[in-house]
């Protein structure tokens, strides 16, 4: 669970029962845990569901109708949707190819990434604390080991960090790594409390005016960028194809006000 919001109302509702299902792992996020359950969810549902009755109960038929709505607005504020942070991930869910692995690094990257759905079901990031470290290693770790292609999206503030993790020399050149460039570290115009202060710029958002093309040089990755929607969808149509290298394309949203956009987004949901 990636919204802290939605954590803290779990944890506060208290429900009777909670049941957690899997072979090996059964955390108590929500301080409730009533039942571990050691099995594969898919051996569970097998033997449950032939005793249970699924005919939609008004519980399902209120939050079946909420969806709806929903999707029916998401839709509609994408179409309207000014070049951005937000409209990347949804022209990215949109071209991804089916079978990669895909990982996501912290804050921004994963928050905007719950927001779409996307084609491949391997999907990956480092969610266990709240920090930036690791996320690049992470997926280029995955990508040595990994028969179908890795793509890593990153933002700017997370790849800078963990440049490291590309120093070795077995990384696939069907790797794809995409850094979305905002000029710093984003997520704390997102969330609330750091834009309360007056050392927000400077200190908490580690604004910068630096790109990644001499790091994708420098390490051997092929490197592309792209600032406008249209060379975007262009190049992502061409982008995940096999070559020779391991590719690094950025995505330079640093001119555009990309927490208004999203903070724009959940308003219009309402």
């Amino acid at each position: 669970v990636v919204s802290k919001k939605i954590k803290q109302f779990l944890r506060k509702a208290k429900p009777k029962n909670h049941w957690h299902i899997h072979e090996v792992w059964q955390p108590d996020t929500f301080f409730s845990l009533t039942e571990k359950i050691e099995t594969k969810p898919e051996v569970f549902f097998s033997k449950l569901l032939p005793f249970i009755t699924l005919e939609p109960q008004p519980y399902f038929n209120l939050w079946d109708v909420l969806r709806d709505k929903r999707d029916a607005k998401h839709k509609e504020y994408c179409l309207k949707a000014p070049f951005s942070d937000f409209k990347f991930f949804e022209i990215l869910a949109d071209k991804l190819p089916e079978h990669a692995n895909l990982h996501f690094s912290n804050s921004s990257a994963i928050r905007y990434a719950q927001l779409f759905e996307y084609k491949t079901d391997s999907i990956h990031c480092n969610r266990g604390t709240s920090g930036i470290d690791g996320c690049t290693s992470t997926a280029m770790g995955f990508a040595m080991k990994a028969k179908d292609q890795t793509v890593l999206v990153t933002g700017d503030v997370s790849f800078f960090y963990d440049i490291n993790g590309l120093w070795n020399n077995y990384i696939p050149p069907y790797t794809r790594i995409i850094v979305f460039n905002n000029g710093g570290g984003d997520i704390f115009k997102i969330i609330p409390g750091p834009d309360s202060t007056n050392a927000l710029d400077e200190f908490i958002l580690t604004s910068h005016h630096k790109n990644a093309e001499h790091l994708a040089k420098h390490f051997g990755f092929a490197y592309t960028k792209v600032d406008d929607e249209d060379t975007l969808s262009r190049v992502l149509d061409h982008f995940f194809k096999h070559d020779v290298k391991a590719k690094i394309l950025e995505v330079d949203t640093s001119a555009i006000e990309n927490a208004a956009v999203l903070k724009a987004y959940f308003e219009y949901l309402k």
